[in-house]
């Protein structure tokens, strides 16, 4: 399936939900985004708002917050990302970034909450097309890019952030969204407990 039509089928199945609270959404030619809220025990919420490839690839790096204190490798890493998932609506400030120069593309992962270190970040074990298939499972769930984050570079406070709202995504999303198979995340979850 296309990236597109899974974002696309992802908004539908949002949409569907029965215990949804606050829904609103937007496509455009090289944007599509949502933002919810379920009506549920931790007001389970989420949103994404995914730039198309093209137009990724044209986009500037976020300014680095510690800017004056990168080494240059540190710099060069930075100045080769291109955002292009981020939650405008929540104002989270969660950004996902196709890095350009890298050998093989990569995909880093930026959460204040979460993000030690000289604003460092996660890098993903995913591509962007898994990162988009994850995507239109989980709905953008806040957090659940930290299922793709190497476990090492977690700690229990960047999870401990995030996971009430995981567990309770894979407590309800299997019923509310029986096609998609969450045991794999559940078992990337326990992994990270």
């Amino acid at each position: 399936m296309n990236p597109r039509r899974l974002l696309e089928q992802a908004l539908h199945e949002l949409g569907q939900a029965s215990c949804l609270a606050h829904f609103e959404h937007r496509t455009d030619d090289d944007e599509i985004a949502a933002h919810w809220e379920l009506d549920s025990q931790e007001q389970l919420c989420g949103e994404f708002s995914v730039l198309g490839l093209q137009r990724a690839l044209t986009e500037k790096p976020h300014d680095h917050p510690l800017e004056n204190e990168l080494t240059p490798a540190e710099h060069q890493r930075w100045s080769e990302l291109r955002p292009f998932d981020g939650h405008p609506q929540g104002g989270t400030g969660e950004w996902v970034a196709l890095r350009v120069g890298a050998s093989t593309p990569e995909l880093w992962y930026y959460h204040p909450e979460t993000t030690r270190e000289n604003f460092a970040g996660f890098r993903l074990d995913l591509d962007h097309d898994q990162y988009l298939r994850a995507l239109a499972i989980t709905k953008g769930t806040y957090g659940w890019q930290t299922l793709f984050c190497d476990t090492a570079a977690l700690d229990e406070d960047d999870l401990s952030y995030v996971r009430p709202g995981l567990e309770e995504m894979l407590a309800l999303f299997p019923s509310l969204f029986p096609d998609h198979d969450y045991g794999p995340l559940r078992a990337r979850l326990a992994e990270r407990s």
